[in-house]
This record gives C-alpha cells, structure tokens and sequence, in this order.
C-alpha cells in the first residue's frame, strides 16, 4: 500500500514551518532595541511626527499578538493535515477506505497515458464471510486486522476496503501483461488460504474452525477505459469466480461482454 505518511511528514512541524516562527519572532522584537530613543515618521501633511516609547511598548504587544494569531494557525494548519490523512484510512484494515477509490485509480489512468504501461486492478472477497460473523463480529473483526499484514502488498500499491466491508481493491502496476496480474493475485489467495488466523489469534479464537479463504477477479486498465469499466470489470470478474469455483479461486477479465 502506498504510505501515507512520508517521512517527512513524520515530524508535528516541518522546518520551514521551524524558520518561518524564529523569522516571525524576531521581527516582533525591533521595537524593544529603539528602546526610548524618538523615531521619526513621515506624513503626508506633517513634516514629522514623533512615536515615543509609550507608542512602542504598544507596536510591542500588538506585533506580539499578530505573531501568537499567525504561530496558532501555522500550528493548527500543521496538526489538520495529518488529521485528513488519517480520515482516508480504515480505522479496522489499516487500508484506505471507499471514499479514495475513484481519486487514485484516475490519478493511475493519467499516469499509465504518459509512461504507456497499464496497470492491474483486483477485486478480493472473503469467502463466506456471513459465517465467520456469525461465530461473533469480535472474530470477524479479528480476521479483518489480520488482512493488511497477510496481503503484504508493495509499498507503491494500493489497496482499499470497499463494497460491503468484506470486499477490497488492489490497485498495482504490474507491466503490460495480465497474466501478471492473475499470478500477483494468486499469491494472495495462498497466503491468506496458508495463515492460520487461529494461532496468530491467541486462545480466545479457537473457536474459528473455518478456513479463511478469497476469491480474485482481475483485471487491466485498456485506453479510453473509466474507472468504473475497471471497478465493473474486475467485480464481474470476481463473480465469475464465486460462480465457478464456490470459493478460493482467481478469475481474469479483459474486456466486459458486449451487451445486447
């Protein structure tokens, strides 16, 4: 999945952010090294005016406030950011939530236009995922946690929990072929099918006596193609999979049939 959070990002305040607060402290400073020393001013109709310390002390305080109003925002500002990253994440899966979909499989089209290679899109679904909840939710919620680190997808991939919670997306950049994509959700399924969910669980989830398994539709984003003709056409794939197959298996689909 791609990270979220650079390094970068890592740290409350960046430096530039760091310099622009010392900058901004300083120049609230001036005033206090005139001290009560008379500064001249020029006006329009007078031909000088005098600010005496009593007018500095207060450019002081008021240069103080302005600086503490515009520190208060950098830092809020700085605080948020980190705040709406946090929103696109599940809070269960750790992968990014529905609502980020359609933005970065665009953002995939545009970039697979201007380097010409396409790029693999994958529908997953939990076989009989009704059953496991109904053993408890604090079971199917386990399984759910243990998804991000059994997938263990690239960094510079993405995956999403989308559909009804029990469904997810794989968006990744395989070359031009497929079946590359078929292979890369077939390794998927075999991991998730050889976790043993039970004794990554501890104890209390013996009680999970079903084996956890997905089915994979796959597919490849084709010129002029939507985001929508890939979320079809790896859903359908998907389908055809559960149709076939019951459960545990992967299923490819370059084009939708034509419709009558």
């Amino acid at each position: 999945m791609e990270a979220i959070f650079s390094k970068e990002q890592d740290s409350f305040v960046d430096r530039k952010t760091i310099i622009e607060l010392i900058v901004i402290y300083l120049f609230t400073l001036i005033p206090s090294f005139f001290s009560s020393t008379q500064i001249p001013v020029l006006s329009q109709n007078l031909n000088i005016s005098i600010l005496t310390l009593s007018n500095i002390v207060i450019l002081s305080v008021f240069g103080t406030i302005i600086t503490l109003f515009i520190i208060f925002n950098i830092v809020l500002k700085n605080k948020i950011k980190p705040l709406k990253e946090l929103l696109k994440i599940d809070s269960l899966t750790g992968f990014l939530n529905r609502g980020q979909v359609q933005e970065i499989i665009e953002e995939q089209i545009r970039e697979s236009k201007e380097i010409n290679q396409t790029f693999a899109v994958i529908f997953v679904d939990i076989d009989n995922f009704r059953e496991i909840n109904k053993i408890g939710y604090e079971v199917g919620n386990h399984v759910m946690e243990k998804l991000k680190g059994v997938f263990n997808i690239r960094e510079k991939d993405h995956a999403f929990r989308c559909g009804n919670g029990d469904e997810f997306l794989i968006v990744t950049h395989l070359g031009n072929n497929i079946g590359q994509g078929e292979q890369f959700a077939d390794i998927i399924r075999e991991r998730v099918e050889d976790y043993d969910f039970n004794k990554k669980g501890g104890n209390y989830y013996k009680k999970l006596d079903k084996e956890i398994t997905i089915c994979c539709g796959v597919t490849t984003y084709n010129v002029d193609e939507t985001y929508r003709d890939l979320l079809k056409k790896a859903a359908t794939a998907c389908n055809q999979a559960k149709k076939e197959c019951k459960k545990n298996c992967v299923r490819v689909l370059e084009k939708l049939p034509k419709e009558n």
